[in-house]
């Protein structure tokens, strides 16, 4: 049962989508502000061969991040914003679940990233990268959902800043006390910045919830549930995340590290985007309980926001991507030409996360599922073919195709979902 006395819950219960999205916008633009100081000073301190080795590591691991958990922390969102009451157990499934797939994950990713990158990045690199991610990172992430299931953004909100405030502390003491600057040092400071993180969101979630294990068990109906949902955001991490690790092993590092920099800025710009998906995430779970109408009459409200957001992202990528080499240096120049490429993301990721979340909400996130699958397959064909021939701009080729083909997907399921109910109906 969730602990009644939390200052958080007698404070910030029952606000609604636009008090929460101030909430998560604030812990965005704070975390904005945190992550882009982080960026710059990896950026600086590493250079782009070192920074790229770092960020395919990175890459590689949050392709299986979604399946750390086999997709609880969406389940808890679903089962709490339906039944408030069930978030203890809920809670325990999400935990328990994320511990024990954990470990399999990260030896999955060792044993791939090993083999995949060959000498390029070291297994030490990609091992420890693992853990901060599909561990520490994990639980961080899992603590937010808890408090979004209750709509509680203000604290989520808190959660994004920790992370920040970690990791620009991590790299601060690394320029401070690391004399080599090898990638090797900067992923144990990493792996510590997680794993702080990772506490103070578990004791937050302690005090204001008082959750009990007692007696749970891992379900396996929850674990196939899950499943589709962590199907739908690997997919997503797919098309997100694969080009930047075949880059580390199809390209050198150097390449590598200026495409992961453009699209890290390119990232910096769609906060905006997921922090209003963030906050109305559990509103399409209540919404589609009635139907796929219900939740798409949410996502046409909160269109406009999106639409918005989105586009003022991507006109700002676009105009203010030469100030990158103003920022990390002119070794950075060719990090240009990433960000203008790939700067129509934040208006597309607007319009897919309104598509995907009313169709979560009303019970199709299956079928959903199964259509990012689809989709993050065709990102790796078009990536083994296209960057060999072209390098990065292969890769930007290759993602820009697969958010179109994303679109178009996901508004096939969502006209055969209301097809279906018109047939029922009659």
């Amino acid at each position: 049962m969730v602990h009644s006395s939390g200052v958080w819950r007698n404070r910030f219960a029952h606000q609604g989508v636009a008090s929460n999205t101030a909430w998560v916008l604030t812990g965005h633009a704070t975390r904005l502000l945190l992550q882009a100081a982080y960026f710059i000073l990896l950026a600086r301190s590493l250079g782009a061969n070192r920074f790229g080795a770092f960020l395919a590591a990175v890459a590689l691991s949050s392709m299986a991040v979604p399946f750390s958990g086999c997709g609880a922390g969406s389940v808890l969102i679903m089962r709490v914003a339906r039944d408030p009451g069930s978030f203890s157990a809920a809670w325990a499934h999400a935990v328990l679940a994320t511990a024990l797939t954990g470990p399999l994950l990260m030896a999955g990713v060792g044993f791939v990233g090993t083999f995949w990158f060959g000498g390029n990045v070291s297994t030490t690199v990609i091992v420890l990268v693992a853990v901060a991610e599909l561990w520490g990172l994990q639980f961080v992430e899992l603590c937010g959902q808890a408090f979004q299931a209750v709509e509680h953004l203000f604290v989520t909100s808190v959660l994004y800043a920790i992370v920040g405030v970690t990791r620009v502390g991590a790299v601060l003491l690394y320029r401070l006390l690391v004399q080599d600057g090898s990638v090797e040092t900067w992923v144990v400071f990493y792996l510590g910045a997680n794993t702080v993180a990772a506490g103070v969101a578990f004791g937050l979630v302690h005090y204001g919830f008082r959750p009990s294990y007692k007696g749970y068990r891992i379900k396996s109906s929850e674990m196939r549930e899950g499943f589709f949902f962590a199907l739908g955001v690997s997919s997503r991490a797919v098309y997100a995340d694969v080009d930047k690790a075949m880059l580390g092993r199809m390209a050198s590092l150097d390449v590598t590290g200026y495409y992961a920099a453009g699209y890290r800025a390119v990232n910096l710009m769609i906060a905006p985007v997921r922090a209003l998906f963030v906050a109305a995430y559990p509103g399409f779970f209540r919404a589609g309980e009635s139907g796929i109408e219900e939740g798409l009459a949410l996502a046409r409200r909160i269109a406009p926001w999106t639409v918005g957001f989105g586009l003022l992202g991507s006109v700002g990528l676009w105009f203010g991507a030469g100030l990158i080499p103003v920022v990390l240096g002119p070794g950075w120049l060719e990090a240009v030409h990433v960000v203008r490429w790939l700067s129509v993301l934040p208006l597309s990721h607007g319009i897919h996360y309104l598509m995907a979340d009313a169709l979560n909400g009303s019970g199709h996130h299956r079928h959903r599922g199964w259509a990012q699958a689809a989709v993050a397959f065709m990102n790796i064909v078009l990536n083994l073919v296209l960057i060999p021939i072209f390098g990065w701009r292969g890769a930007a080729a290759a993602t820009v195709a697969s958010e179109l083909l994303l679109t178009l997907s996901l508004a096939s399921l969502i006209f055969a979902a209301r097809a279906e109910k018109l047939v029922r109906s009659h």
